[in-house]
This record gives C-alpha cells, sequence and structure tokens, in this order.
C-alpha cells in the first residue's frame, strides 16, 4: 500500500515536470495540486515538502508571488518534522535541504527578489553533497543571474564561469543552457562595455551536446 502511495506521488510529481517543460501550466498545476493531497504527502512530511514545493514551481512559472511564496512556506514547514532516517524510496534522495534552499532561489529569481535568490543559492551550494554536479551547476547559474541583476557584474561573470566549469562547454542538461543563455541576455542588457561582462559576451555560447 504504502509503494502504491509513493508511486502515485511519484508519477504526479513526474507528469507536473513534463507539463511545465512543455509550458501547459495549467496541467502543472492541476498535477502538482494532485500529488500535494495524495496519500503519501498525508502520510509522510518530506512527501508533502516535495509536493509543496512543486506547487510553488508552477506558480512561479506564471509570476503568481503570493501562491508562491505561500506554497514555499508550506514546503519548508512541512520538511521541518521529517524524519531523515526513516526508509524512502531511492528516487526521493534528491529532495533535502540543499535542494530545498535551492529551490526557493530559483522561485526567487523568477519573481525578481534577486537578493533573497542569491542568499537561497548560497546556502543551497554551502549544502549541496559533492556528487551533485548538475545540481551544483544549475544552482551556481541561478546565483550569477541574481548577481549580475543585482549589478554585481564582475562577482556575476565569475560566478558563471564556475557554472560553465562544472557543466562544460556543451552542457547536457537544457536548463542549464537556458539559465546561461538568460545570464548572456541579463550581461548584454545591464552592462554590456564592462571589462568583465565584455570578456563573458565575446565567449561562445555553449552549445547543446
Amino acid at each position: 500500500m504504502a509503494h502504491d502511495a509513493d508511486a502515485e506521488l511519484r508519477a504526479g510529481h513526474n507528469l507536473s515536470i513534463l507539463a511545465t517543460q512543455q509550458d501547459r501550466h495549467s496541467d502543472a498545476l492541476a498535477t502538482a495540486e494532485a500529488a500535494r493531497t495524495s496519500r503519501a504527502a498525508a502520510r509522510d512530511p518530506l512527501y508533502a515538502s516535495l509536493a509543496r514545493a512543486c506547487t510553488a514551481s508552477c506558480h512561479a512559472r506564471t509570476g503568481n508571488r503570493q501562491a508562491v511564496l505561500r506554497s514555499l512556506g508550506y514546503a519548508e514547514r512541512s520538511f521541518t518534522p521529517a524524519d531523515p532516517d526513516i526508509w524512502r524510496p531511492g528516487w526521493l534522495r534528491f529532495f533535502n535541504a540543499a535542494e530545498l534552499h535551492g529551490l526557493a532561489g530559483v522561485f526567487h529569481q523568477r519573481l525578481g527578489q534577486y537578493d533573497l535568490a542569491e542568499y537561497r543559492a548560497l546556502h543551497a551550494l554551502a549544502q549541496l553533497h559533492s556528487d551533485r554536479v548538475r545540481n551544483r551547476a544549475y544552482y551556481t547559474a541561478t546565483l550569477a543571474l541574481s548577481q549580475a541583476a543585482q549589478r554585481n557584474i564582475e562577482q556575476a561573470c565569475a560566478t558563471a564561469g564556475q557554472a560553465l566549469a562544472l557543466a562544460g562547454p556543451a552542457p547536457a542538461s537544457a536548463r542549464i543552457r537556458t539559465l546561461l543563455g538568460q545570464f548572456r541576455t541579463r550581461l548584454s542588457a545591464l552592462a554590456p562595455y564592462e571589462s568583465a561582462a565584455a570578456d563573458w559576451l565575446h565567449r561562445p555560447a555553449p552549445l547543446p551536446r
């Protein structure tokens, strides 16, 4: 019975991500809400936290500020009492305090709360396990975006360089390529003639593998 509940939530989580990637935001939110009310989320606060974070992600895509902050608050309050020592399936191991900080950074970035995005991304990077290279590249790119938005251009370029070094010149992850592309666009708009920005903008754009 527990395995069925786990499969139900996992399917809902994956379907919500897929719908988001296809820009079907209403479907993504509906699926995330179904995961939020699933049996697994009712039974285990860690599942509830993940489901709430997924709901926050859907709201962040559409810029619904209050709904993002509300869902993120629920995700964090659910995460706190979750027992880290009980058995859970392997697919859920990615979801820990570092990941929740990182997701919060992404949400704040999308809402234009760049100081909070920077704060949360730094916490995520400080806590991420060393083997989470792709996640580290993603949240490092998120950090670079937030620093650029605050016009800390030299620091932002150095951070983006770290993200590119982690991801490689041809990042396999479309999410990382998208963030680095957004970083180039932001640099070009904010400070194209600053030396650090000019050096970055003269680099070839990352290409897919």
